[in-house]
């Protein structure tokens, strides 16, 4: 999978903003490998559509561990930029992806953000080191939503499983090592 790892020499930007920019980019490109990881692991989604929810849990659990990691390492006015932007950026790709696959009706900007808001605030309550990264109840309680929106079916009883032992752990080392080098001056 190829991502945004680094900034052409000398344009590495001060702008937390940009930084959010590409790491929304990096975040969707991390979501699309995690579901085509699962596909590979023979569980079962019944449409795309039921894959971009299974994406959008990704990318909100991306999100919040990208505050996580920000807290640390950017002043407070940086990190809100940082994580409005991208949390910004992740919706924006979102409902495109959601319009092309059901059509212009619908408010999904709407669903998503609700999806958002409430998520991060669940995830507030959980365990984060910023040696190890997220505690066993963040990356079950991905697995818990991800193993919702992908239902009861047989295939699929695993799916929670998959997601706490290797689905997030991946999402959360691909995203720390993109921020770490995204956010390095060069």
């Amino acid at each position: 999978m190829r991502i945004v790892s680094k900034w052409q020499e000398g344009l590495a930007p001060d702008d937390a903003g940009k930084i959010g920019e590409a790491l929304a980019f990096n975040t969707w490109k991390i979501a699309v490998k995690s579901v085509r990881s699962m596909q590979d692991e023979r569980l079962y989604f019944v449409s795309k559509s039921q894959g971009l929810l299974v994406m959008a849990e990704f990318m909100i659990f991306a999100v919040h561990i990208a505050d996580r990691l920000a807290h640390n390492n950017m002043t407070e006015p940086d990190r809100g930029r940082f994580i409005k932007t991208m949390a910004d950026r992740c919706i924006d790709v979102l409902v495109d992806n959601r319009r092309e696959l059901q059509g212009p009706a619908g408010d999904y900007r709407d669903s998503f953000v609700k999806a958002f808001n409430v998520r991060l605030n669940d995830y507030a309550e959980f365990d984060f080191d910023p040696g190890t990264g997220p505690g066993f109840k963040f990356y079950r309680y991905l697995g818990e939503n991800i193993s919702r929106i992908m239902g009861d079916d047989q295939n699929n009883k695993w799916a929670i499983d998959q997601v706490v032992e290797i689905e997030g752990p991946d999402v959360y080392e691909s995203l720390r090592k993109s921020m770490e080098t995204l956010s390095a001056k060069t």
